[in-house]
């Protein structure tokens, strides 16, 4: 038998799912995602990332503002709307006229990279966040090994990219005019060396090695 396909869903439906079931979905314009619980080092490299953050905003005196994934990105244009696992507000924030406690405006937002959201994390959200007018910065977090990627805006419609590999490389955001440290980011995770992975139709697998 062949893959049963995914249940379609309108913005509406799934909007009152979200408040019917007290769950968390993201919206990709024909379907959605249920946000699932995170693994340790999900969390742990957020958490990290919350604190690092906003200790380099105070110590700059930066008035931007940091918010958790509990905060609801919407863009507008394309109909979506995502969780973030941190985003970084420099403006205030622009409610949506159409979803309830949507936001529109991030200048800089943070993805930590899960076996099941790595395609959508590099891909469909990328494709997406780098067209919101007021980002500055996309960055996202690997969390089975050492290894930030950040696409800085440069331009309208040119971007930068860089990849960090080396736990005492610098993340350096200009748009925050901040910096910090991998070692910092990643305290406290212990990665797996027994998980190997693959690229296979253009999803990565993990797998768990079997001695």
């Amino acid at each position: 038998m062949g893959k049963q396909a995914p249940k379609r869903y309108s913005l509406e439906e799934i909007l009152q799912l979200e408040v019917k079931t007290g769950e968390k979905w993201e919206f990709y314009g024909n379907y959605a995602v249920c946000m699932a619980g995170s693994s340790p080092n999900h969390s742990l490299i957020q958490a990290n990332c919350i604190g690092e953050v906003n200790a380099a905003l105070k110590r700059s005196k930066n008035p931007c503002q940091t918010y958790s994934s509990d905060l609801k990105l919407v863009i507008e244009e394309f109909s979506r709307y995502f969780y973030p696992d941190l985003s970084i507000f420099c403006e205030k924030l622009n409610k949506s006229q159409h979803i309830q406690y949507g936001v529109n405006n991030p200048t800089v937002i943070f993805e930590v990279v899960s076996k099941n959201s790595f395609r959508r994390d590099h891909s469909i959200k990328k494709g997406i966040y780098l067209q919101i007018s007021s980002l500055k910065s996309y960055i996202v977090i690997d969390q089975y090994s050492c290894s930030v990627q950040i696409h800085n805006k440069k331009d309208e419609n040119i971007w930068t990219f860089a990849q960090l590999l080396d736990m005492e490389d610098w993340l350096v955001i200009p748009a925050l005019e901040i910096e910090i440290q991998l070692k910092e980011i990643y305290r406290g995770v212990e990665f797996d060396n027994d998980i190997d992975w693959e690229v296979q139709e253009n999803e990565l697998i993990y797998r768990t090695k079997i001695s």
